[in-house]
């Protein structure tokens, strides 16, 4: 019910938010400041609704077993730059400091490229998203003995209360009051835990108040392509 509902949902939603976008384009003729400022705000709140709707979908496909992985061998590096660069130009806004530490390989998993892009997106962005300007924002990249390769999300931000901790990868939770008016829908760590543990992985997160918050998540790492 829940994907037949946010399948309908998110036609119609696409094209109200393309014909935003051919408004502000001037498409239809120039636009007035206050006309601008109202159809700014629309099309912010489209993306927004089109976010939960995306959401939702994933999750309905995850719960019922229809998501379709297509994993292949790909360095978790090359992934996390990809995304730091998706981010760079918020964190230049923000005044926020945004790096990667990992070494040249022993960073080589198999797993779904796009999922892997999606789970590193959210848990960079919820960092950079509450980490105080002049921040800092680091992916951290290491291979384990135990074959695994484990990435961290580590900030400087404002840290997650012990009692939320436990709460946090739970479906709609919002550690953070902030959350809902800046565009969370609550199921992007619910959505990123699943897709972590469908390819085998696991997801953990370490915080304290004031301190910083440090989202970690383990794969499996590749086979040499000679044992392959």
């Amino acid at each position: 019910f829940v994907s037949h509902v946010s399948h309908e949902l998110r036609t119609p939603l696409t094209s109200v938010k393309g014909y935003v976008d051919y408004l502000l384009e001037g498409i239809a003729g120039e636009l007035s400041p206050l006309q601008r400022d109202f159809l700014t705000r629309l099309k912010s709140n489209a993306d927004r609704l089109l976010r939960l709707i995306t959401d939702l979908l994933d999750l309905a496909r995850i719960e019922a077993g229809q998501l379709v992985l297509y994993p292949e061998r790909l360095s978790v590096r090359e992934v996390a730059a990809e995304v730091i660069e998706t981010l760079r130009p918020l964190t230049v806004e923000k005044g926020l400091t945004l790096d990667i530490a990992a070494s040249e390989g022993g960073d080589t998993v198999w797993a779904d490229r796009d999922r892997l892009h999606q789970v590193l997106l959210n848990l960079t962005h919820n960092a950079v998203k509450f980490t105080p300007p002049g921040g800092l924002v680091r992916v951290r990249v290491e291979e384990r003995l135990a074959r695994e390769v484990v990435i961290t999300v580590e900030d400087t931000g404002v840290g997650i209360p012990a009692e939320e901790v436990e709460r946090i990868f739970a479906m709609f939770h919002q550690a953070h009051p902030d959350s809902v008016s800046s565009g969370g829908s609550g199921l992007g760590l619910t959505i990123a835990k699943k897709l972590v543990e469908l390819q085998g992985g696991r997801m953990w997160v370490t915080s304290q108040p004031g301190q910083g918050s440090v989202f970690g998540f383990a794969l499996p790492a590749a086979e040499p392509e000679a044992e392959r």
